[in-house]
Formats: C-alpha cells, sequence, structure tokens
C-alpha cells in the first residue's frame, strides 16, 4: 500500500510539472489543482515538495513555472547526445544540395577539430580527413566558433597563438583577428578566403545549442580553380560584365542621336548640333551616373545577378567599387568620342581609343600593381586611372571643337 501511494504521488509529481511546462506561462495553485484533477491541499504539497527541489519556480505574484533545477537535469541529456551522429543526415544533404565537400567541426583549445565529413561527386578535391586539427584563426570554422567566445575567453584560449601566416591572406595579430570576428558576429558566417592554402575558400555558419551557445559550426569547401584558377580572375569576369551591360546602354544611346548630329551638321544647323549633343551629353552622363551609384551602394547585389557563389560576391564587392568607380563620369566619354564620329571627326575618335586602351591602360595594367600594396588591386585601379585620364583628354578636345563650331 505505501508502495503504492509512492508511485502515485510521482505519477501526480510528473502530471503537475508537465501541466506547468504544456502551459508555457506561469500558473497558480488552483489553477494546477484543477489541470490535473487534484485536491487543492493534495496539489500543494506537492508543489511544495517540487519547488523545495527546485523543479518548480515562484514568481512574485505567487505563481509557479518550471525551475532550472528541471532545466539542469534535462540538459545532461541534452549533452550526452552524439553531435556526429545528430548532425550527419543534415551535412549530407546540404553537401548533395550545394555540391561540394562539408566539414563539421568543434573547438578545441586554439584549433578545430573535424568530426564529420561528407564528399559528393565533384571535380574539386581537397585533403582532410576526420580528426584534423586546424588553426582556428585561420579558417573559417575556427573563425566561427571563436566568434563565440567573450574577449578574456578568446586572449585566455590564444595567449600562446603563433598567428603563422601561411599565405598573404592570413590573419597575422590577434587585433586582425578580433576586427574580424566583430564582422563575422554581425554577418552571421564566416569567410576563409586562401587564408591557409593558396586556391581554397570555404564559407562557415555555427550550430547553436538549446541555450543558445555555439557548440559546432559546418563549412563548405571549394577550390578557386572552380574560377579559372584565381578568384580574381573570375571576379574580373563580373565586372567585365557590368561594363559589357554599360556599353550596351550608353553607346545605344549616342547611335540613336548620331543621325541628327550628322544630318543637322550637314544642313549647317549648328544650334540642332549643339542642342541635340547637349541632350546626349546629358541622358550618358545620367545613365552612367545611376548605374555608378547601384555599384557604389549594392555592389553585392550587381555581382548577384551574375554569380549565386557568396565567396566570389564577397570578393567583388571591393574590387567593383574601385574598377568601376569612373562609371560616374564615364557618360562624358561615350557622348563625346561617339559624337565625333557623328561629326565627320572619326579620327579624332579613332585616337581617344587608341590613347585609352593601347597608351594609357596596357601600361598602367604592368605598372600599378608593382608599386601597389596588393597587385591584385593595382591591376583593377588600371581602368579607373586610364578612364580618368581619357575624359579629361576627351573633354577637352570636344570643348575646343565645339568651341569651333560657334564660329561656324
Amino acid at each position: 500500500m505505501t508502495e503504492d501511494k509512492g508511485v502515485q504521488s510521482i505519477d501526480r509529481a510528473l502530471d503537475i510539472i508537465e501541466a506547468v511546462a504544456e502551459a508555457g506561462r506561469p500558473m497558480g495553485l488552483t489553477e494546477i489543482a484543477n489541470q490535473v484533477g487534484l485536491h487543492k491541499s493534495t496539489a500543494y504539497r506537492i508543489i511544495e515538495t517540487l519547488f523545495q527541489r527546485g523543479y518548480l519556480a515562484k514568481t512574485d505574484e505567487g505563481s509557479y513555472k518550471i525551475g532550472l533545477k528541471l532545466i539542469d537535469a534535462v540538459s545532461c541529456y541534452i549533452n550526452s547526445l552524439e553531435l556526429q551522429t545528430e548532425a550527419r543526415p543534415y551535412v549530407a544533404k546540404l553537401a548533395a544540395r550545394f555540391g561540394l565537400t562539408a566539414h563539421l567541426g568543434v573547438l578545441d583549445g586554439e584549433y578545430v577539430v573535424y568530426i564529420e565529413k561528407m564528399d559528393v561527386f565533384s571535380t574539386v578535391r581537397m585533403y582532410s580527413q576526420i580528426g584534423l586539427r586546424m588553426h582556428a584563426y585561420c579558417s573559417s570554422l575556427g573563425k566561427v566558433l571563436l566568434a563565440g567566445l567573450s574577449k578574456a575567453e578568446l586572449e585566455a584560449r590564444l595567449k600562446d597563438c603563433s598567428f603563422i601566416r601561411f599565405t598573404p591572406h592570413t590573419i597575422g595579430s590577434l587585433q586582425e583577428l578580433e576586427e574580424e570576428l566583430r564582422k563575422v558576429r554581425s554577418q552571421g558566417w564566416a569567410m576563409d578566403h586562401e587564408e591557409y592554402e593558396i586556391g581554397n575558400r570555404c564559407i562557415a555558419a555555427p550550430i547553436y545549442d538549446y541555450c543558445g551557445e555555439i557548440v559546432a559550426a559546418i563549412s563548405f569547401n571549394t577550390s578557386l580553380q572552380k574560377y579559372g584558377g584565381d578568384m580574381a580572375v573570375a571576379s574580373m569576369s563580373i565586372l567585365n560584365s557590368v561594363m559589357q551591360f554599360v556599353m550596351l546602354l550608353l553607346p545605344g544611346l549616342v547611335q540613336g542621336a548620331q543621325p541628327l548630329l550628322s544630318y543637322n551638321l550637314g544642313a549647317g544647323n549648328i544650334p540642332r548640333v549643339k542642342k541635340t549633343f547637349r541632350l546626349l551629353l546629358f541622358s550618358c552622363v545620367t545613365g552612367s551616373f545611376l548605374i555608378w551609384l547601384l555599384c557604389m551602394t549594392v555592389p553585392g547585389a550587381v555581382a548577384h545577378i551574375f554569380t549565386n557563389d557568396m565567396g566570389l560576391i564577397q570578393y567583388s564587392e571591393q574590387s567593383m567599387r574601385i574598377y568601376l568607380s569612373m562609371l560616374l563620369i564615364y557618360g562624358i566619354q561615350v557622348a563625346c568620342q561617339y559624337s565625333f564620329v557623328a561629326l565627320d571627326q572619326a579620327s579624332k575618335a579613332i585616337f581617344l581609343t587608341v590613347w585609352r586602351k593601347l597608351i594609357l591602360l596596357i601600361p598602367l595594367i604592368f605598372v600599378l600593381p608593382l608599386v601597389c600594396p596588393d597587385p591584385v588591386m593595382g591591376v583593377y585601379l588600371a581602368e579607373p586611372v586610364a578612364d580618368t585620364i581619357a575624359v579629361c583628354t576627351t573633354a577637352s578636345m570636344f570643348y575646343q571643337y565645339y568651341r569651333a563650331l560657334e564660329r561656324v
């Protein structure tokens, strides 16, 4: 009989815990008693026992809610779950979906340890294996995991880290890493762009536990060989695609005005020539300005038109702002140079093309990488520098021609 009463009391206690948990809000004594079908005095005794043991907690209003003791007890089970086993089907699904090698990693001191790896058929192969330890500061997995630490925890964990520079892109100090981790926390993911090995890059995202703490991370690796051997080459193809769009839009405006310019020049109607040119110049400058504004404010969105690769999009954001900076005034170049052709000044138009492409651009492509800290950025700078000089030359030549028209 005593044993039956003990089992009955346990059963009632569990009923009370389940009722409070399912309610999702604090419950009063009377409400709990009615919910589980107990007399109020019986429910009170059981609730008080649960409260004393920490399985229920009391609010300031006297209501009851789930206590921390119960959460701690459940967490023992949650923590005992095999992360590798639970995550494996998801890692495999994502690897198959994106067609990339996927890794699951955890933090161990200043290193990241691979605890799972999933490969799919791909032309890109990279060496890695389960159990491999990688420096956390130069891997996307590591940066995601380190981003979950406080400043004190980060400094303690990396106090003996030597910050070896494996490539020119590798983070070289704790200060650089802290700056990178601020970015990781803000965007919610991390990128390793050739920081450990030239030609390889990866992107990683965190995995949280039930408390919202980062306990692991998942990454996807690929090789820049997929993009012609170098990220800069792939980014340049995107920038060239944007320029091709510009060269379709602006010359299209000019070609529509060229017959008017030629006809009015032949008819001796100089005021109409000037009016047509002013309208053409305004249209070209406005068009190039709008495209420039779009590329400067949302370069990632522009790059996303041509690729879905997040790493390539991120890389192209900076290069686009440099390479396409002269779009702000590029409309002047197009309007003047193409108008020269319509106004029977083809020799000037040919000179400007040779001047920009051969005399300016090609030498700058070779010279600027030698004097710039980042050679790749030097290559990107060649285009806007050449355009700046070319626009100034073109505007000067056309201004002289325009003034000469007044004397015709």
